[in-house]
C-alpha cells in the first residue's frame, strides 16, 4: 500500500499573519522563517506518516493497493469486510478507483459499481448492491484510488482545536529553531488527544 501527494492543499491551515500575531512578531524579519515553519508545522501533524495522520486543507492523494480487499467470514459483515479504507480523514470524495486487469490493461472502475461513504473515518469504499471487486493481475499496486481529503479548501475550516496545535507547534519550533530536531511536544499532544489517529 503507497500514498502519493497528488494535489498539495492551497494553503496553510493557519496564516501567516495569524501565526506572526500569535508569535508576536512583526513579520519584517521573520516572515519567510515563520512560513517554513508553519509548513513544517503542519507536515509534523498531517498527512503521511504525521502525528495526526489527517488531511487538514483539501487536498488530494493516490492511495495503491496490492489488490482489492478479499472476503473475511463472518458473510454477515459484507459490505464493510470488503471496504476499501480510505486513509487521512476527513474523506471529501473519491476521483476514481482504477485497477490492471487480468490482461494488464488498465480499466477505470465505474463508480456505479461501488459506494463511497464519508461519514465516518476512515472513509469507506464498499461494492454496490450485489456487485464484487474485479479481479486484478498479481502485481504490486494493481489498484489505485484517488481521493480528496480534508476539512475543506480554507484555513478556517480546520477545527479551531488543531489550528490552535499547529500554532503551539510553530512556536516550539520557532523558538528552538537551529538545534536538533525535536518531537512533538507533550502539550500539543495532550491538546489533540481525542483528535489523533483511531483508524
Amino acid at each position: 500500500m503507497g500514498l502519493v501527494l497528488i494535489t498539495p492543499p492551497a494553503e496553510e491551515p493557519v496564516p501567516l499573519g495569524e501565526a506572526l500575531n500569535f508569535l508576536k512578531l512583526d513579520g519584517a524579519d521573520d516572515g519567510d522563517v515563520v512560513a517554513a515553519i508553519l509548513a513544517a508545522a503542519r507536515q509534523q501533524l498531517e498527512g503521511r506518516g504525521g502525528w495526526l495522520g489527517r488531511a487538514l486543507v483539501t487536498q488530494t492523494w493516490d492511495y495503491t493497493l496490492d489488490r482489492f480487499p478479499e472476503e473475511r467470514r463472518p458473510h454477515e459483515d459484507w459490505p464493510r469486510n470488503v471496504a476499501i479504507r480510505v486513509p487521512l480523514p476527513p474523506l471529501q470524495s473519491v476521483t476514481f478507483v482504477k485497477y490492471v486487469d487480468l490482461a494488464g490493461v488498465e480499466q477505470v472502475l465505474d463508480p456505479a459499481k461501488y459506494v463511497v461513504t464519508t461519514t465516518e473515518e476512515p472513509g469507506l469504499i464498499t461494492p454496490a448492491y450485489q456487485q464484487i471487486w474485479p479481479y486484478p493481475r498479481q502485481q504490486a499496486a494493481a489498484v489505485t484510488v484517488r481521493f480528496v481529503a480534508g476539512y475543506g479548501d480554507t484555513a478556517e475550516t480546520v477545527p479551531e482545536i488543531i489550528r490552535l496545535a499547529v500554532k503551539l507547534l510553530a512556536a516550539h519550533f520557532y523558538e528552538n529553531r537551529g538545534d536538533a530536531p525535536v518531537e512533538v511536544p507533550d502539550h500539543v499532544r495532550a491538546l489533540l488527544v481525542n483528535e489523533i489517529r483511531s483508524w
